[in-house]
């Protein structure tokens, strides 16, 4: 926020009906950033919105998605030690092993170099690394597949 630590801010707080749906908006992030109401406005506060999304909101929300997902028969999960190599035409395969025709959201640790190489050049396909992992990236497709080692993260494991 600010170099000098004993700059102080000061945070005005207000709830109301209009600003809900305004905070609760899908496109939130891009129409905050339009512009500024008036020329006063300018003066007193930043061109821009503070929104905050609490982290146990933002954990609640992906632990519902993924559970959606697990209800489905939409989660999967892939062994990186199997891809010793990139290999696109074997991440092709092992989708078709899995009978996954629809966009998916592959998941992917630091140690999955190969897997990451060999999912990026599939179309449909959307490629979230385990620890920027957020509830709009498992809801935004169809399938949700981890490797061994983002699942190991993702649980805590490792």
């Amino acid at each position: 926020m600010s170099e000098n630590k004993n700059q102080k801010f000061i945070l005005n707080y207000r709830s109301n009906k209009t600003l809900e749906y305004f905070v609760n908006g899908k496109d939130v992030k891009r129409y905050s950033c339009i512009g500024t109401a008036t020329p006063d406005h300018v003066i007193r506060v930043k061109p821009f919105p503070l929104v905050i999304t609490p982290k146990k909101m933002k954990k609640k929300a992906l632990d519902m998605a993924i559970l959606q997902r697990i209800e489905e028969s939409s989660v999967f999960v892939i062994n990186g030690s199997d891809f010793s190599t990139p290999s696109t035409k074997q991440a092709v395969a092992s989708l078709n092993e899995l009978n996954i025709e629809r966009n998916f959201t592959f998941i992917y640790s630091d140690n999955d170099e190969n897997l990451y190489k060999s999912f990026n050049n599939i179309p449909k396909s959307r490629l979230v690394s385990v620890r920027k992992l957020a509830a709009i990236d498992i809801i935004s497709t169809d399938d949700t597949i981890f490797s061994v080692d983002a699942i190991s993260v993702f649980l805590g494991e490792e």
